[in-house]
């Protein structure tokens, strides 16, 4: 087994790995982030049970795995993928974390078996390249839940999250060890009560993930996840990493494309928490600016029209010494929902204060639909199901994939109610919405991606403290009104940063920021030229993805709605991704 180091956290710093237990029988390599730490140190015997020195998240890996075995995953907090070698009994134990936060692969290749963190490093293995997985692919361009295990490549598989893999003479066998407890419900006695435990949980994920070898940043928009997740962060950074007590702040900034811009919001944060604010001008990042020159990631079809914006601030960090990159990600996810309130009310025949909400929701009739698609939908039974997804045909309204590939659809969303059902075993109708949303496998496998392709090219470890379990496991416990409110869609998250004393402005905010004009400056004025010339023979018509009359037509049009929009800007990626195989 083979381990490179990449050396992030103080603790890994003399690490080497694999690391060899039980007088030789047993071999670890690990990916980890252990949140757990003093904890685990305690039940395992001290450190005096691990002799002089500063003892590593695998070396605290492998003693749990000595001491509880195959169960040694449920003892442990954070992010982590490992391997354990049983050199006796000539066994292969593969883990994943709960949520997924750190990513492994394999691949089985005649009597050999490959895993590894990336998949990037199962296509480099010298027996070429595995076919597409079209179903994959289907999932992506559709935008539908993508599969747990499945990769963008045949044969090569991802563990999912929550699970474990063992590998021996005797076959594979594959369990899941961590289920989310749909019985578990929390009721305070007030209001007050639920904004502490969130704050208290927040403050712990952000903690946790603040041991860093270099400078600390954050990637700071005006939104509520990044300004709350600051305010968390900047008083506790001396405590945690005392050599660079001072957290750095990357924001996109505009001076063109003023809608863009959210320096109002996030200025006032910089300011009120003494932070070493970094400005990165990005008028000129608009979609596409860098077509041809930009690199694709083989392993992983990513359709980020504006994907130069976050390699803008990782570069910054880079500059700035930072190894460490904290960002809102998730927590939009995490604190928001309507359509779960809907669903609470109308299990509990609360109709009163349902009206009172659905009087209160932003956009009035317009978000009639989706409140009732993931509110009400959820309650009604399996045959009533079925009927409204024949309604509702998806591929009807997906008239840019080949006519083949639409009718694939039907069955893939069968699929996926299915996959949906496993995920959330035991959680309450009315929950499940909530429960399928954040546990989703477009989450860690995206953030898998990313993570390898994008920042750890600049030396950067990404973290993001709102994917913690505690806090999943708490806002799919408490009451659906305590996150969103009517009029306050993200009514936990306002008065958390009221507690806060974070600047007015900010929480009061009720408009979200659009990077639309960027797409719109790239696709249909700047690199108009170069996407047509891509799209002159596209290999995405040509292996039966895209429709080439629809395309055709689309491509003829001046300017495009803002659903075309984003269509074709995803067909452009699909093309370059095809391009790169």
């Amino acid at each position: 087994m083979l381990h490179l180091g990449f050396h992030s956290t103080p603790e890994s710093l003399a690490e080497q790995q694999p690391l060899i237990g039980g007088g030789g029988r047993w071999v670890l390599v690990a990916d980890a982030r252990l949140d757990n730490r003093e904890e685990l140190l305690h039940a395992l015997g001290g450190r005096a049970a691990f002799g002089e020195g500063v003892v590593s998240d695998a070396e605290l890996l492998l003693a749990a795995s000595l001491r509880w075995g195959r169960e040694a995953a449920t003892h442990l907090l954070g992010d982590f993928v490992y391997a354990l070698w049983d050199r006796e009994q000539r066994e292969l134990l593969l883990v994943r974390d709960p949520l997924g936060g750190y990513s492994l692969s394999y691949r089985q290749q005649g009597e050999a078996f490959y895993f590894a963190s990336e998949t990037s490093a199962l296509l480099a293995l010298p027996h070429g390249s595995p076919e597409l997985e079209e179903e994959t692919i289907l999932r992506t361009l559709a935008m539908l839940t993508p599969s747990a295990e499945q990769t963008f490549f045949r044969g090569l598989r991802y563990l999912p999250p929550a699970h474990a893999l063992l590998i021996s003479s005797r076959g594979e066998r594959l369990w899941r060890y961590w289920q989310v407890d749909g019985e578990r419900r929390i009721a305070y006695r007030s209001d007050g009560e639920y904004v502490e435990q969130f704050l208290a949980l927040l403050n712990q994920a952000t903690a946790a993930r603040l041991r860093s070898t270099g400078a600390v940043g954050i990637s700071l928009s005006g939104g509520y996840d990044s300004t709350l997740l600051a305010a968390c962060a900047a008083p506790l950074l001396p405590q945690r990493v005392a050599a660079w007590p001072r957290l750095h702040s990357f924001s996109y900034v505009f001076d063109q494309h003023t809608l863009c811009d959210e320096r109002l919001y996030s200025d006032p944060v910089v300011a009120q928490y003494g932070l070493e604010g970094h400005s990165l001008l990005a008028d000129e990042a608009w979609s596409f600016a860098d077509l041809g020159t930009a690199p694709v990631a083989r392993d992983f079809l990513w359709t980020n029209c504006y994907a130069q914006l976050p390699r803008r601030v990782a570069a910054a960090a880079q500059e700035q010494g930072c190894r460490l990159l904290l960002d809102g990600h998730f927590g939009d996810t995490l604190c928001s929902g309507y359509s779960y309130v809907v669903a609470d009310l109308l299990q509990r025949g609360e109709w009163r204060r349902l009206l009172t909400l659905l009087g209160g929701v932003r956009g009035g009739l317009r978000r009639l639909p989706a409140l009732f698609h993931f509110g009400v939908r959820p309650l009604l039974p399996r045959g009533a199901r079925r009927f409204y997804r024949r309604l509702r045909p998806l591929e009807v309204a997906l008239p840019w994939l080949a006519a083949a590939r639409r009718h694939q659809l039907a069955a893939l969303v069968a699929q996926i109610d299915h996959e949906v059902q496993a995920r959330c075993e035991g959680v309450a109708a009315s929950r499940r919405p909530r429960c399928a949303s954040l546990l989703n496998p477009s989450w860690p496998n995206g953030m898998a991606a990313v993570r390898g392709f994008l920042y750890a090219g600049y030396g950067l470890e990404k973290v993001s403290p709102y994917f913690d379990r505690r806090l999943v496991e708490f806002m799919l416990a408490i009451p659906a009104e305590q996150i969103a409110h009517p009029g306050r869609y993200r009514w936990l998250q306002q008065r958390a940063m009221q507690r806060l004393l974070l600047p007015a402005q900010v929480w009061q905010r009720t408009t979200k920021t659009s990077y639309e004009s960027l797409l719109r400056e790239g696709m249909e004025r700047r690199e108009r030229q170069r996407i047509l010339a891509l799209l002159q023979r596209p290999r995405a018509v040509a292996e039966g993805w895209i429709d080439g009359e629809w395309l055709r037509g689309q491509l003829a049009q001046p300017q495009w709605s803002d659903e075309r929009l984003y269509t074709l800007s995803m067909i452009v990626h699909l093309e370059l991704w095809l391009e790169a195989l």
